[in-house]
């Protein structure tokens, strides 16, 4: 596989780990918050449980008055205990409806309610001193235990459907979440399976090209090696065409010379005929002279 593919395969292989190094930190994250949650719920069950002492107390000082039994009571408590530990944004609601209705009788002491019925912020710490119970009559812990017993049985039913709508929208989110991160990897790795097989064609084509480049260049070279053996052939040409019109030049120059040469050797001719014609006459005469003598 070329350079690019790998780079490709390289790609894919970071986005599916940075995605799940995101589900990690969000699984930190969720971890953390439930560790907060855990802090609060020991928090308020420090709480209950100290409410619950000093209901003890109270009931000790109150002698043989009637009071709630205190195997109800345990139960309630337990009750109490457990709901506030499973229940995390209805905790502080739930403390302020406790403080609240422990002191209504009480002077007021805590928050009031508002024009749309909401309770106050309460003013009395969870101390030891004094006790939230003082001068409150078993009457009024009956009316308080009553209330929290209707307080804890609509908190269960929150407590109910706030675990079933978290542990199922949780787990489905989870459940979910997962599907869309495989889906989101698998069409990441069918993008990058075809993006590799496009440069694997591209690829190809280009090879195909340089190849194809490369035997015109090399056809383009040998033309011009042709070309150039050509040229050497016609300058040789070239200069066998000099050197014949030259010798033509010099033949023509002879043949002007033989010509002029064959014209006097013709009038040298015409000339001894000339002469040997005179010499005859001469001759002729001559011997006619002798002969007349």
């Amino acid at each position: 596989m070329s350079e690019r593919t790998a780079e490709t395969s390289q790609r894919l292989g970071h986005g599916a780990q940075h995605a799940a190094i995101l589900l990690q930190k969000e699984n930190l994250k969720m971890k953390y918050e439930n560790n907060e949650q855990e802090q609060r719920i020991t928090r308020l069950t420090t709480q209950a449980k100290k409410l619950e002492e000093e209901i003890k107390v109270k009931e000790k000082k109150q002698g043989a008055a009637p009071r709630v039994g205190k195997g109800d009571r345990k139960s309630v408590m337990a009750e109490l205990e457990e709901k506030i530990r499973a229940v995390e944004k209805k905790n502080e609601g739930m403390k302020r409806t406790i403080l609240l209705t422990l002191h209504s009788s009480d002077g007021g002491r805590a928050g009031g309610r508002g024009s749309r019925g909401e309770r106050g912020s309460p003013s009395v710490r969870f101390d030891s001193k004094p006790s939230l119970l003082d001068g409150v009559s078993d009457e009024e812990q009956r009316k308080v235990i009553d209330t929290l017993r209707v307080e804890l049985e609509h908190c269960t039913q929150r407590l109910h459907a706030i675990r079933s709508s978290l542990s199922g929208s949780s787990t489905a989110a989870m459940m979910k979440e997962k599907e869309n991160l495989v889906s989101s990897l698998e069409e990441v790795k069918q993008k990058g399976k075809e993006v590799a097989a496009k440069v694997t064609i591209l690829e190809s084509r280009q090879e195909r090209t340089i190849a194809a480049f490369k035997d015109e260049q090399d056809k383009h070279d040998k033309m011009v090696e042709e070309l150039e053996e050509l040229k050497s052939q016609l300058r040789e040409q070239q200069d066998a065409v000099q050197l014949l019109w030259r010798e033509k030049n010099l033949l023509e120059l002879q043949v002007s010379d033989a010509g002029a040469m064959e014209k006097g050797l013709e009038e040298v001719r015409r000339e001894v005929a000339k002469l040997e014609e005179e010499n005859e006459q001469l001759r002729s005469r001559a011997f006619n002279a002798g002969s007349v003598k």
